[in-house]
């Protein structure tokens, strides 16, 4: 079910542009197709592309890129979805201690590594604001069908899939397998600035990248449902409303 070949939206200008739906819950129930897709950049779609998502209904775009990436590589997008475009910017990191490294030219590839799991760290607790707004669009019926994307739709958008589809309930390990799909399907197309064994890390889907995220979230919070509650708004209530929304 993670790869359902129906999964992949087959663009000329993005890689990792997926749809969620098809996965099932603890409940027995499954997400419905064709309501929320993650993707990667969006700044190089074509105009094929443009028609291509034109035939996804979709109604709004949210961009967890910062700004400095957004005037690097603004979307390029059907005219309709420029306007619907809500900017949620997560920062990719503080790089400090990588660029230090990098610098004295001593950086090694756990350097990559650990940098990776700070930011995962961060997500949860510096960026809580930006997750709550995410939900709410969510769950306004005006923004949806959404697609969320950063720049290649791996760290805040894997996180941003992953607080979604735990929060209806989806199974673990299917949760872990969506995450992991981005190293299938994403191709870098960015120059490297880094040298390889230090980038490979910093371009890779890694589970522990994740659990150190959702560590944080239970070292903070005591649980993902508190979590939820108190820093998302997903109260009971608002979760039942997710889950009769996007679930059959």
């Amino acid at each position: 079910m993670p790869d359902n070949p129906d999964r992949l939206i087959v663009l000329e200008g993005a890689t990792n542009f997926r749809d969620l739906g098809g996965y099932a819950t603890d409940e027995g129930r499954t997400l419905r197709w064709g309501m929320v897709y993650r993707a990667d950049g969006l700044g190089r779609l074509t105009d094929r592309d443009h028609d291509r998502l034109a035939g996804l209904g979709i109604r709004s775009v949210v961009d967890f890129r910062c700004d400095a990436e957004r005037a690097r590589l603004p979307n390029r997008l059907p005219t309709d979805l420029a306007g619907r475009t809500h900017h949620l910017s997560i920062e990719p990191g503080r790089r400090d201690v990588l660029l230090a490294h990098l610098d004295a030219k001593t950086a090694k590839p756990e350097h990559g590594r650990d940098h990776m799991i700070d930011v995962y760290r961060s997500f949860p607790i510096e960026h809580a604001a930006q997750f709550r707004r995410f939900f709410e669009l969510l769950l306004d019926d005006e923004a949806v069908p959404l697609v969320f994307h950063c720049a290649a739709g791996k760290d805040r958008t894997g996180f941003a899939a992953a607080l979604f589809l735990m929060a209806l309930g989806v199974h673990a390990e299917t949760v872990r397998a969506d995450y992991l799909l981005t190293n299938r399907h994403w191709r870098n197309v960015s120059p490297g600035l880094l040298p390889p064994d230090v980038l490979a890390p910093i371009i890779a889907a890694d589970l522990d990248y994740l659990d150190a995220g959702l560590a944080a979230i239970d070292h903070a919070h005591g649980s993902i449902d508190a979590f939820f509650e108190q820093c998302l708004g997903l109260d009971a209530g608002n979760r039942a409303r997710l889950r009769d929304k996007f679930m059959a």
